[in-house]
């Protein structure tokens, strides 16, 4: 890259990448997948009403998604799963950023909504997946 262009190449988490080189700092495989999977923004918990994302890809830890609405990092919400029983379950924005006419997500995974925690993490992937 010439000397005092930008870098404008996207990291996985919607950061910058020295160099240019894309930089994959991903703790976990993911599974690219294509669902429409419904999410509760935590700051909308008031309407009780799921809407639609799409899912684009996701790991035992996390989720990639398509929203029609921008979030921030540090904004929570919440996919209802069934697991060993209806669940449900917290992730919170690490990075967002416009694609288009919608914004890209990417959430870790953060606790289950007002019950202890006792699925394994490899049962949240298989439950994402079933969707």
């Amino acid at each position: 890259m010439p000397v005092g262009q930008p870098n404008t190449s996207l990291n996985s988490f919607g950061g910058f990448a020295a160099g240019g080189a894309v930089a994959d700092r991903r703790s976990e495989p993911r599974v690219h997948c294509h669902k429409t999977i419904r999410i509760l923004p935590a700051n909308k918990l008031e309407q009780q009403q799921f809407t639609p994302a799409e899912m684009i890809d996701c790991a035992c830890r996390a989720v990639s998604i398509m929203s029609e609405h921008p979030m921030e990092v540090g904004d929570q919400f919440i996919i209802k799963l069934d697991l060993d029983r209806a669940r449900l379950l917290i992730y919170s924005v690490r990075h967002c950023h416009p694609v288009g006419t919608r914004f890209h997500v990417g959430a870790e995974f953060t606790g289950f909504f007002a019950m202890p925690a006792s699925v394994e993490p490899s049962a949240i992937l298989s439950a994402l997946l079933a969707l």
